[in-house]
């Protein structure tokens, strides 16, 4: 019976093992997946196979060893995908958790941006200036160390400034509306002539003008 019990005690210990790693890979192939999903600039698709990691991460974060620090950067990753899709409501219309420094500064700026969005003088963006003001201090007032949210402050400290000495507009600037800013150009349309294409010789082009360092010196003038 001892025997019998030993074997049935190892199959429980390694079905559980197996179990974990199945878990563990899944939850690699869902990270892996995001992530080129997000590389592609595929938000949906990366949002739900972030969202799929986000469970095993949530399940994982009671135990003691492992803390919440996952989950809560699945999460603010999530988060930025709706920031860059411009889905601010989302983020704004909940409080974030505390703990998460990177989702509250996620949220500070979908706040700043929905604000200046719907903002259509110079007094309602002076709201939406000060509301933000107030949205990252909170962040700085959490975080040990956080240099976007400083950043952002300072620049947001000086814009209210030169908007209330009447220097400032509260004009947005072109783009404003999308995070992912606009599309532009190198050169302008005619402008291609000032360019030169340089393509890289061939093997049998190298050998014929001899190779590097055997052409004929240059000669100076005078």
């Amino acid at each position: 019976m001892k025997a019998i019990a030993g074997y049935l005690f190892t199959s429980v210990v390694l079905a559980l093992i197996g179990i974990v790693c199945l878990g563990a890979g899944r939850l690699d192939r869902d990270m892996a997946s995001g992530e080129q999903n997000l590389s592609a600039l595929k938000y949906d698709q990366a949002d739900k196979a972030f969202a799929s990691a986000e469970r095993y991460y949530d399940y994982a974060s009671s135990l003691p060893w492992f803390g919440k620090g996952p989950v809560n950067d699945i999460r603010a990753r999530r988060a930025a995908l709706r920031y860059w899709q411009g889905q601010y409501a989302a983020l704004t219309s909940q409080q974030p958790d505390p703990d998460n420094i990177d989702l509250q500064l996620v949220a500070a700026n979908a706040l700043y941006r929905s604000g200046r969005l719907e903002a259509k003088d110079r007094q309602k963006t002076l709201q939406a200036v000060d509301t933000s003001i107030q949205a990252y201090l909170g962040v700085l007032k959490t975080a040990k160390r956080q240099e976007d949210a400083a950043f952002n402050y300072e620049y947001l400290a000086r814009l209210r400034e030169e908007l209330l000495l009447g220097r400032g507009t509260f004009r947005l600037p072109q783009g404003f509306g999308d995070p992912n800013g606009t599309a532009g150009s190198l050169m302008e349309p005619g402008d291609t002539g000032k360019f030169n294409i340089y393509v890289p010789l061939e093997k049998e082009e190298r050998d014929k003008a001899g190779g590097a360092g055997k052409a004929a010196p240059i000669k100076r003038k005078g």
